[in-house]
């Protein structure tokens, strides 16, 4: 059953790649990454799609809350759940109607006593496995509605996945991903249980800027504390789920 998965979703990954080949669009980040845990016989467990950062343009206070139910609406996301704090007032709705993927949506306004605010936006789009074609479909619309409200959306994508069993060390399972990649190691960190390393690949969006450089590519590789396995994880900028 396992081996029966392993081939249905390497085939989804390949047919991915060659329906963007064919019609002459940009690989999507991605692909990219699951191809690499797909070489490397890793199983996905778990993929987070991520969007945050602050509006660009201001609203004025007194309409944010119909501001927010107005995009969650958009977003599919229903309800919108409201929690005052010291810190300010926290809008958060979640839908899980879209097969394996879940959205989480949250608006935090962290600044009551402004008339005009910029608040903290952040979407994402959280799922197990592998993502499908629907997830590709609701990513752009998603882009497409955050564009709409001024919104630019600024993606970090990260998996996570484990081997089925351990053929080499933790080093070289991360190491491996840079190769697969292209990417050159910007800085690292190495222990007997955990490897992680940032890295810059030319075949990846543009990145973060760091104190030894621009990095668009980390790679987290521990071993698991249970059985005899690698748990693998790929992010892009950056890693945003817990590895």
């Amino acid at each position: 059953m396992k081996n029966l998965r392993r081939i249905e979703w390497g085939l989804l990954i390949v047919l991915s790649l060659l329906l963007q080949g064919a019609q002459m669009q940009p690989i999507e980040p991605e692909h990219r990454l699951l191809a690499a845990l797909h070489t490397l016989n890793v199983q996905p467990e778990a993929f987070t799609l991520h969007h945050g950062g602050r509006l660009r343009q201001a609203v004025q206070a007194q309409q944010l809350e119909d501001w927010v139910q107005r995009l969650s609406h958009g977003l599919g996301t229903g309800n919108v759940h409201k929690t005052v704090g010291r810190d300010g007032v926290k809008y958060t709705a979640v839908d899980q109607r879209y097969g394996n993927t879940v959205i989480k949506f949250i608006v935090i306004h962290d600044r009551l006593g402004d008339k005009y605010v910029t608040p903290y936006v952040s979407l994402q789009l959280m799922g197990r496995g592998v993502p499908t074609q629907s997830f590709q479909t609701l990513k752009r619309r998603c882009t497409r509605l955050l564009q709409s409200y001024g919104i630019i959306a600024d993606y970090h994508f990260s998996i996570r996945g484990r081997t089925l069993n351990v053929t080499t060390g933790l080093a070289q399972y991360a190491q491996k991903v840079l190769t697969l990649l292209g990417a050159r190691e910007v800085e690292g960190m190495r222990t007997d249980r955990t490897v992680s390393l940032s890295a810059r690949s030319p075949v990846l969006p543009a990145g973060i800027e760091t104190g030894r450089g621009s990095m668009n590519l980390q790679v987290a590789a521990r071993m698991d504390s249970v059985r005899p396995a690698v748990v693998l994880t790929i992010g892009t900028p950056i890693i945003t789920i817990e590895y």
